[in-house]
């Protein structure tokens, strides 16, 4: 920043003498106490300033309380009077009870190997019913929705829905005109 005329303070100079006047060097302090033209451009200066902090004393609401921060409590950690330790270790050994006894209650007999071979005697009727179910899966009354017989006729309804292509397949008069001869 050039100074001003006649050696007057810069702006970066009434920048510092608007933070702190003490800032400043002692011949630019005693400058600025004889100069009406300094004074006056410093108070030009803090005058946006002055204006914006009366709007903003007159908008900021009136505090409800004074503002406390709370001492930081030492000691010991408590949630709803447990502590960690004990807590944890009822815990491991109710885990443990629980395990114990699962296992104690089950059979000591080893478990059977099914193969899949062996049938018994009281699932010979749900095998019969799966191997009608195998050999004929949809029920007689569902037959009619799917269209079994359709389908596993000579051919004719699916001709009728997807005509064989032949060389007698209509077209537009305008594809006569251009010469376009059908597939």
């Amino acid at each position: 920043m050039k100074p001003l005329p006649d050696s007057h303070l810069t702006a970066r100079q009434l920048v510092v003498a608007m933070v702190d006047e003490k800032d400043l060097p002692e011949s630019q302090r005693s400058h600025l106490d004889h100069c009406s033209r300094c004074r006056q451009a410093l108070a030009d200066a803090k005058a946006p300033l002055t204006r914006f902090g009366a709007l903003a004393r007159q908008h900021t609401p009136a505090p409800v309380r004074s503002v406390r921060i709370d001492a930081v409590k030492t000691g010991r950690l408590k949630r709803y009077g447990w502590r960690p330790g004990p807590a944890s270790a009822m815990a491991a050994i109710a885990l443990l009870v629980i395990i114990w006894t699962s296992i104690v209650g089950q059979d000591p007999a080893p478990l059977a190997v099914d193969n899949g071979l062996a049938v018994p005697a009281d699932d010979t009727v749900f095998m019969a019913e799966v191997a009608r179910l195998v050999d004929d899966p949809l029920p007689v009354q569902y037959r009619d929705l799917i269209g079994v017989d359709i389908a596993d006729g000579d051919g004719d309804f699916m001709d009728f829905i997807v005509p064989p292509m032949t060389g007698d397949a209509p077209t537009t008069s305008r594809q006569h005109a251009k010469g376009v001869t059908p597939c």
